[in-house]
């Protein structure tokens, strides 16, 4: 009985009964903001805004100017419910909060135009994770895809969702369509490599990075991925002149020249550590919402991996959705071949496929 009552309660809002479109002309201004929200949250991706959350933050404040001007302009209201269920499903804002905010954004798109993939996409995210079940999303993923099959962006949150369940092979599946719809952004190939390391595999990463950076030299998420998949691979003095690569690339001379003194394992991991309790002091210093799997990520990133497992328990009391991701957190690169992350790992376990 009380599945049942949840589940009424998350679906009590109508489903759009037939397909529609939006034949509304979008306000010019309206629809330039909606441009720069998009390319604002996919810069969230790159390497320097892992974990941060800011540049989600600022296209959710975009997309939310944009629907201000034109409340009818329905790819806002599917970028505000994106924006929202991104900073959820990250663990940057409570997860009940982001739930409701990017449902109820992702409907009113949907009750626009039915033929919004993207708002059906982060209804699947949020209901498979409110309802830790994995078959409700993918329910939903099927209306994505059948209503908008060339959005490549739906393709990468099927791969995070079924990265969630670990079934790796999946996603890796569903990464290289992704690829195929849009073989011109790297952030596909990167979420195909990215799996990898969550599998384990760090040798076929190394060969996903390096096929894109012979392509493109300068693409700053394949040089991240090559630096972390060379250390993963247990080759610190290569991983270390790869981050020197990615310094100089960003202007950091100051991280570039201990790069150029630093030497293996030690140097490698030194470094991290340093970067990681510049991160952990930062946090400390904040106010409002901080989640615990946002300090156990940074006290592993500072070494500090009996923080990091207390941190980890005090994560997984609060049922963070976050911690199904537990696998392929970079922080834990260190600790990922010990025991006690194994257990933690296992403990945890996938997100349900019920």
């Amino acid at each position: 009985m009380l599945a049942a009552d949840v589940a009424g309660a998350l679906f009590r809002t109508g489903m759009p009964a037939r397909q529609r479109t939006s034949t509304h002309v979008v306000n010019p201004e309206s629809y330039r903001l909606t441009l720069e929200a998009l390319h604002e949250f996919n810069a969230s991706f790159l390497p320097s805004a892992r974990g941060t959350g800011a540049r989600a933050r600022a296209a959710g404040d975009l997309f939310a100017r944009a629907v201000d001007i034109d409340p009818l302009n329905a790819p806002a209201w599917t970028g505000v419910s994106t924006a929202w269920g991104q900073l959820a499903v990250a663990d940057q804002i409570p997860f009940d909060e982001g739930y409701e905010r990017a449902s109820a954004a992702a409907m009113r798109a949907l009750d626009m135009d039915s033929t919004q993939g993207m708002a059906w996409a982060n209804l699947a995210m949020m209901r498979a994770m409110k309802l830790n079940s994995l078959a409700v999303g993918m329910e939903l993923l099927k209306k994505a895809e059948a209503v908008d099959p060339s959005n490549a962006a739906i393709y990468r949150l099927k791969n995070a969702l079924l990265r969630s369940a670990h079934l790796w092979d999946q996603a890796i599946d569903v990464a290289r369509i992704a690829r195929q719809l849009d073989p011109l952004t790297s952030g596909y190939l990167d979420r195909e490599a990215f799996t990898e390391l969550c599998a384990g595999r760090a040798e076929r990463a190394l060969a996903l990075y390096r096929l894109e950076l012979a392509m493109n030299n300068s693409d700053a998420l394949a040089r991240a991925g090559l630096t972390r998949s060379l250390a993963l691979f247990g080759r610190y003095d290569e991983a270390i002149a790869s981050w020197r690569e990615e310094a100089l690339a960003s202007g950091d001379s100051l991280l570039s020249r201990s790069l150029a003194k630093a030497k293996g394992a030690e140097g490698y991991w030194g470094l991290k550590h340093e970067e990681g309790r510049q991160r952990l002091a930062a946090l400390k210093l904040r106010t409002g919402y901080v989640s615990p799997v946002r300090f156990m990520q940074a006290r592993w990133a500072a070494g500090d991996a009996a923080g990091g497992f207390h941190s980890l328990k005090a994560a997984a009391t609060t049922d963070t959705k976050a911690l199904y991701r537990l696998p392929c957190m970079v922080e834990a690169d260190e600790f990922r071949n010990t025991p006690q992350f194994a257990a933690a790992v296992a403990r945890v376990g996938p997100l349900p496929l019920r």
